[in-house]
């Protein structure tokens, strides 16, 4: 469901059951409040001296996520692992690869490729749990969702401390349409 919000400790949890490049992918997307095709198609020039600059495909929102720990942890991984790819595609005579996180090959992972991984970690997770396979209601999606969410709730705890919005219920994709400038130091 649109208003379900992925809990800290189960992105803490899926990041234990999945590979790197897994793992790049939905920190990113939890950090960034990127679609899956938007961290898909990253390129090594996003990353820029003020933060990571995302513009989602989908809706052409365009904002700089600034430099934290976290945002810096991820990019440090993200860039060390791109170039190890380009160094390796170089020795062998081929093109550097065109997306930050690609294959070992160079190409763009695909929907399909980066769902499955997603999808492995998520059954991996309800297996430790003693779930059942689909028990864990939340999609990649859902991982973006989380970061307008997170946001709001820091946002209106600054404005208004005695309002609580720890219930998914009022973490709404009609509610959060009106945050997604004020998330960014400066939008695009």
């Amino acid at each position: 469901p649109k208003s379900r919000v992925i809990n800290d400790w189960e992105v803490e949890r899926l990041r234990h059951h999945t590979s790197q490049i897994g793992e790049l992918f939905m920190v990113g997307a939890y950090l960034f409040g990127a679609r899956m095709q938007d961290m898909r198609v990253m390129e090594e020039d996003q990353i820029v001296s003020q933060g990571v600059f995302i513009k989602q495909l989908k809706t052409g929102v365009a904002q700089i996520k600034e430099w934290n720990s976290d945002v810096e942890k991820w990019a440090v991984t993200a860039i060390e692992r791109y170039e190890g790819i380009k160094e390796d595609l170089a020795m062998k005579g081929k093109p550097k690869p065109k997306t930050l996180l690609c294959k070992p090959n160079g190409e763009k992972y695909g929907y399909q490729a980066v769902r499955s991984m997603f999808k492995r970690s998520k059954e991996k997770l309800e297996q430790e749990l003693g779930l059942s396979v689909g028990d864990l209601d939340f999609t990649f999606h859902t991982i973006k969702q989380t970061d307008y969410c997170s946001t709001f709730e820091r946002l209106i705890g600054t404005i208004a401390p005695e309002f609580d919005l720890r219930t998914s219920a009022n973490c709404t994709r009609k509610s959060l349409i009106y945050i997604q400038c004020p998330i960014a130091q400066w939008a695009i």
